[in-house]
């Protein structure tokens, strides 16, 4: 009995119970509907369907699944109230709205919560407490979980996929809120926030990516020691890591915004780096150094800008375009520089080499290091191609190895003319909009006032200054101005755009920019100007605001240009092209071929115009798709100071001091103009592109010198103390027909050991010469190196010039023997008459350069060419026509031994003794040619 009593108990359990293990969140009483609306979550209240047309309250025991709708729009809020409740699963579904979880979140306990929501609904929590008691957390593909105001969740969780529509993140946490549980990815997933910050102290695992999420205006911090291996994106706002290991140990993506520290302690993040656009590294107030030991650190688009606010180490930068640095702290390049192009390029502010030196692979391209470069442990070029270097800081003191390719060593612009008048003229980029920091008119000072004494920026304007100190704030950039704004404006009053638009930024000022007035009739009290330099970016305006075609933009411009070297015609005018533009960049690009066929027609008209490319490989990005940000105007800053140097300064070599040694292996070629330390080359020195000079304070060549030779002038290598060329060897290399008499390649100011060995490319009718007395090497003509050898002055084409005042000329002494220097040696020419059969002859014997041959003229003398000299054995009967034949004969016998690199030569006037033995027999000499 007990035994049957005991089945028809449970049977009866099983069969009448009031609801199913299942219930759905519902406030309408009847239950009839399904209603998702606000309400407590207790264990009072008749709130749960359970399908089958019964309300019920909520009961713990057995555990029931509980399944949660919000509405389609707006925020359903289910408060969980003063009593403990507990569920099996908790499932949240949705389509659009929010369902929001609040109240006492220590009251609800759950082995599972599964987030289902889709399209832009998501679950909310929003209480600044901890909920603690939900074992896991589900999110599927699709769906979003928001944690804001302070709320904490330590439950472990699943993630997949992206979230939902709104674009903020899978797991969207902000306004200081906490994820403390474990999350395992089981797909690619995002994080981001939305507003202040919010705060990841979970461990992430799994086999996917971890990406911050396309939208958001918050901040993230994630602090966990993560094992995910499918990589991390950052692309806006800041991402704060507080961990070594925050970003797993897939790639990091730099595509924007900004990754520091989370505080002052450093962190080192052992991800491969891909940065795809302008990146901020560090924080002032998080200040912690962030290093890339392991690398590859590798930029790779066009143009990228990395602004560095706490101190940055990459031990293995790869770079495909330009790579601009800037920021307020230093970019330690700990191990090494590949390029991955020849259009790879590092700009901007010092970067400082690290403790272990650096190496610098342009593998197989030509590269640029235009970044001055400190340091105490110098670099090492390696690779086949051309490295371009621009100098290094006082505080480089490391040294130079070049093991393969070229070292070439950037001249630099030492002076621009003093006085400089400059007229920033243009739209909102010159104003500097969204910068606050004078645009590129700040960072320009600071590159200008080194070079340009007592340059002045003028113009209509003061606002936006910046850090310009006063009397450098002026300037005629207004915020949406189109190139028929600027040209009204400069002659005349044009107010539609200010009068239209507003804004102080938009103010004329009165107009009449060039002439000025004197306050009345609406012309401004003020004095004309008369710019030396227009630096002129206009047309964003023409073609994103008034949306000209080319055609218009052609005819705009062309008007501007023609008003402007009408009325300033000695102004040197810097036509610039526009910057890009990050959403919408092909009316830029035909709005430069504008500019540059504008260009290329003033030029070709004579108009001092230079034409300034800030398109092409723009570095530092925009601020709103426009606007440069503040490294974009650094960027644009160095542009216009390398043009102004280009048209109007002076060129000086390039600063390489600090470096104690430089060393070229063999194979390895140094060249350029610059100021150097100690050489050791033991590859080949060739300086200057072209021409050039390198000054040394010592040298040893043990390898090759090419010295290049123009018309006029050549190479020269000038070493300030002891130069060695023992075992060196020369290569000349004339780029045009040597014309000089004589070359300088190379001076010392202490002692000379060894000399060159083999010469090779040694122009013809030249020769080498030591001239010890004066420490130099030339290159020079005969009779330059037979001056050299007499200690008299180098001079050429002098032929009337007699160093010892005997009546001889220093040229005729060099070309018949003569010492000109002794008065009683004037070289050897004489005159004679000589029985020839039964009359006279009229002969006349000279000292000749050996190898001189004597050949006829139509007008009867004899000439020949020897040694750079011409010549010219001539005979006459009067004194007055010197057309008399002249014949060459064998020497007479009995003349003294010749002296080296001499030899004799006898001629006679023709027609005697027979016809007229009597006459005139002379020799010219020329250096070149008559």
């Amino acid at each position: 009995m007990m035994k049957l009593s005991l089945v028809a108990f449970l049977i009866s359990l099983t069969t009448s119970g009031a609801y199913s293990a299942s219930l759905t969140w519902d406030t309408v009483a009847n239950g009839t509907t399904i209603n998702h609306a606000n309400g407590t979550w207790d264990l009072a209240g008749t709130v749960w369907n359970d399908g089958a047309g019964n309300n019920v309250a909520w009961s713990n025991t057995p555990l029931k699944d509980a399944v949660f709708a919000g509405n389609t729009t707006g925020v359903t809020t289910i408060t969980v109230g003063s009593s403990l409740v507990a569920a099996d699963n908790i499932t949240v579904n949705g389509n659009g709205g929010t369902m929001q979880i609040s109240g006492t979140y220590a009251n609800l306990s759950a082995n599972k919560l599964t987030v289902q929501t889709g399209g832009a609904g998501k679950l909310a929590f929003n209480t600044p407490a901890t909920l603690g008691n939900v074992s896991a957390i589900s999110i599927a593909n699709g769906a979003t979980l928001l944690c804001y105001a302070g709320a904490t969740i330590t439950s472990a969780m699943d993630v997949t996929g992206s979230g939902n529509t709104e674009n903020l993140g899978a797991l969207r946490i902000e306004s200081n809120s906490k994820l403390q549980g474990t999350i395992n990815l089981l797909g690619d997933s995002t994080f981001g926030s939305n507003s202040a910050t919010g705060i990841f102290d979970s461990i992430v695992s799994g086999n996917f990516a971890f990406n911050q999420a396309a939208a958001g205006a918050g901040s993230v911090q994630i602090n966990g020691n993560n094992t995910f291996i499918g990589g991390t994106t950052i692309s806006r706002n800041t991402v704060e890591a507080g961990h070594n290991n925050a970003f797993g140990s897939g790639t990091l993506r730099l595509n924007g915004g900004t990754l520091s520290s989370s505080s002052t302690t450093a962190r080192t993040f052992s991800n491969t780096v891909a940065m795809g656009a302008s990146v901020t590294l560090g924080n002032t107030t998080n200040s912690g150094k962030l290093s890339f030991p392991n690398g590859p650190f590798q930029s790779t688009t066009a143009s990228t800008s990395v602004t560095t606010n706490s101190t940055v180490e990459i031990a293995d930068l790869r770079v495909t375009g330009t790579f601009n640095h800037g920021g307020s702290s230093p970019l330690v390049l700990g191990g090494s520089f590949t390029a991955l192009s020849s259009a790879a390029r590092l700009t901007g502010t010092q970067v400082t080499l690290g403790s272990g030196g650096t190496i610098f692979d342009t593998n197989g391209f030509n590269a640029t290091i235009a970044a001055p470069m400190g340091g105490s442990q110098g670099f090492t070029k390696t690779g086949v191609g051309i490295l371009s270097v621009g100098g290094v800081t006082s505080s480089f003191t490391g040294p130079v190895q070049v093991t393969a390719g070229v070292l070439r060593l950037i001249p630099q612009v030492v002076s621009l003319p003093a006085d400089l008048k400059i007229m920033p003229l243009g739209d909102s980029i010159t104003y500097g909009a969204t910068a606050l920091n004078g645009g590129y008119r700040a960072p320009l000072y600071d590159l200008l006032q080194p070079i340009a004494p007592n340059f002045h920026f003028i113009g209509d304007s003061t606002l936006n200054p910046g850090t310009l100190p006063a009397g450098q704030q002026n300037h005629a950039g207004h915020s949406s101005y189109s190139s028929p704004d600027i040209r009204n404006n400069l002659d005349g009053l044009d107010s539609t755009t200010f009068n239209t638009l507003g804004g102080a930024d938009r103010n004329p000022n009165g107009g009449y920019w060039f002439p000025g007035g004197d306050g009345t009739n609406g012309t401004p009290n003020r004095a004309p100007i008369f710019p030396d330099v227009i630096l002129l970016m206009v047309g964003a305006n023409d073609i994103y605001r008034l949306t000209m075609n080319t055609t218009q933009a052609y005819a705009s411009y062309t008007a501007l240009m023609t008003k402007i070297t009408s009325q300033r015609p000695n102004a040197r005018v810097f036509m610039s092209k526009i910057t890009p533009s990050s959403t919408n960049d092909g009316p830029a690009v035909a709005y430069n071929g504008v500019v540059q066929q504008v260009y290329d027609e003033f030029k070709a008209a004579g108009k001092k115009v230079t034409l300034v490319d800030m398109h092409t490989g723009f570095t530092g990005g925009t601020s709103d798709s426009l606007h440069p940000t503040p490294a974009g105007y650094q960027w644009m800053a160095e542009r216009w100071r390398d043009a102004l140097g280009s048209a109007l300064g002076t060129e000086g070599p390039g600063n390489f001091r600090n470096a104690p040694l430089i060393t070229v292996q063999p194979g390895a070629t140094l060249t350029g103009s610059a100021l150097v330390n100690q050489l050791d080359i033991r590859g080949t020195l060739s300086p200057g592109d072209g021409i050039g000079i390198v000054t040394a304070t010592a040298a040893t060549i043990s390898g090759n010198y090419q010295c290049d030779l123009t018309v006029v002038t050549s190479d020269r290598l000038v070493v300030e103390g002891n130069l060695d060329l023992t075992n060196a060897t020369l290569a000349i290399q004339p780029l045009e027909t040597p014309a000089a008499a004589l070359y300088v390649i190379a001076s010392y100011s202490g002692n000379l050991s060894g000399g060159f060995g083999p010469v090779t490319g040694m122009p013809p009718g030249y020769q080498l010469v030591n001239d010890a007395a004066a420490k130099r090497l030339v290159i020079a003509t005969p009779y330059a190196a037979w001056r050299i050898g007499r200690g008299l002055p180098d001079v050429s084409g002098a032929g009337t010039l007699d160093a010892d005042s005997d009546g001889a000329a220093d040229l005729m002494e060099f070309a018949i023997g003569g010492n000109p220097v002794n008065a009683g040696d004037r070289g050897f020419q004489r005159g004679s008459v000589e029985t020839v059969g039964a009359g006279n002859a009229l002969t006349f014997t000279i000292l000749a350069r050996s190898g001189a041959v004597f050949s006829a003229t139509p007008d009867h003398a004899m000439t020949a060419a020897k040694d750079g000299i011409s010549y010219r054995v001539e005979g006459s009967e009067d004194l007055t026509v010197w057309q008399r034949e002249i014949s060459e004969i064998p020497p007479a016998s009995g003349l003294d031994v010749s002296p080296a690199g001499y030899e004799y030569h006898r001629f006679r006037a023709s027609g005697s003794p027979e016809s007229n033995p009597m006459g005139f027999i002379r020799l010219r000499v020329a250096e070149g040619g008559f």
